[in-house]
């Protein structure tokens, strides 16, 4: 598809990276196509390897540095990883990928339609929960504010239809058999197939990131998120996340089809690194007690811990935790 021009049949990319999927259940297997990840970018020098990190290489110690500055993470998620855009420091991409919907995109796909005013509403209501598990009936109830006559099934059938075009690729939760089961999260987590495109739907830019430090962490997690599913799609690998009532989260959970797993979170200031070593620390520990009392439902301990940050070097902290910047990891 290289050299083709933005239309509907190429939302959302003219080439990227293809990440082989399989379903359990249709029997069929499938690619989703990713934009690029930091290292195909050129951001990250994937000093630290996702493989190696699963296979204990760096159980001695982890060693490695990056001068990708938080003006240059503001920058790149703002550019997004459209591959049309590489080498450029800014990219209208986005707002191609904006406009295409607005103009016809969406309704075809969705076989109803539907105005540019409601759209636009929809992609940029749905934006602003971005990173959160904010229940659907939440957004319809303040979409219909404004536009009294959407029903629930025009609601759903749009986010469908935005998930087919892959605009949406949602993070599901993972929910162990772990005591009070009940009490754990099972919403899945709002996200893009890009973090540039929440920045574009609610019509803001780099300059709103700068001021915004809660929306500049939501779109690093979707970043992280993403150049997971990338680096670990040789694996068969697949992103979820844990969070329960009691404020006990793994932003991140990543899955092996070998069954090995990882429990990740994302954090851009130091002070957080240290609080998000101590809430994987502490989900482990949950984990150990629960497979010491209930050998019949063993969850298994996590292959390793990392915090993903923005930070200048990577470390394995006294506690065994790894500390990574996103511009350090590769595949």
């Amino acid at each position: 598809v290289d050299g083709l021009d933005l239309d509907y049949d190429l939302l959302p990319f003219q080439k990227g990276k293809a990440v082989y999927m399989s379903s359990r259940a249709t029997g069929f297997d499938h690619f989703t196509l990713y934009p690029l990840s930091f290292y195909e970018e050129g951001i990250s020098n994937g000093a630290v390897s996702l493989n190696a990190l699963f296979s204990g290489a760096y159980e001695d110690g982890l060693t490695a540095t990056t001068d990708f500055s938080l003006e240059g993470l503001i920058l790149a998620l703002s550019k997004g990883g459209f591959p049309v855009s590489l080498g450029k420091k800014t990219s209208t991409y986005p707002r191609k990928i904006y406009q295409t919907l607005l103009k016809g995109a969406l309704s075809k796909e969705s076989k109803t339609e539907q105005s540019p005013e409601r759209i636009s509403a929809l992609l940029k209501r749905y934006a602003s929960a971005v990173g959160t598990i904010e229940k659907n009936t939440d957004m319809l109830r303040d979409l219909r504010g404004r536009d009294p006559s959407l029903a629930e099934s025009t609601l759903y059938d749009l986010l469908n239809a935005l998930r087919r075009l892959l605009i949406l690729d949602e993070i599901e939760a993972w929910y162990p058999p772990i005591k009070a089961s009940p009490t754990i999260r099972r919403l899945s987590k709002k996200e893009f197939i890009d973090p540039s495109l929440a920045l574009v739907f609610q019509k803001k830019g780099d300059a709103d990131l700068r001021k915004d430090p809660l929306l500049l962490q939501r779109l690093f997690e979707g970043a992280c998120a993403r150049d997971l599913k990338v680096y670990s799609s040789g694996m068969g690998g697949k992103v979820k996340y844990y969070e329960d009532r009691f404020g006990l989260r793994s932003d991140l959970a990543l899955f092996l089809k070998n069954g090995k797993y990882a429990l990740i979170q994302c954090r851009l200031g130091e002070n957080d690194g240290k609080a998000s070593e101590a809430q994987l620390l502490e989900l482990k520990k949950k984990i150990l007690i629960h497979d010491s009392r209930d050998a019949e439902n063993m969850i298994g301990l996590p292959s390793f811990l990392l915090v993903l940050d923005n930070s200048a070097s990577a470390y394995r902290s006294k506690n065994g935790v790894y500390h990574c910047p996103l511009a350090c990891l590769g595949e």
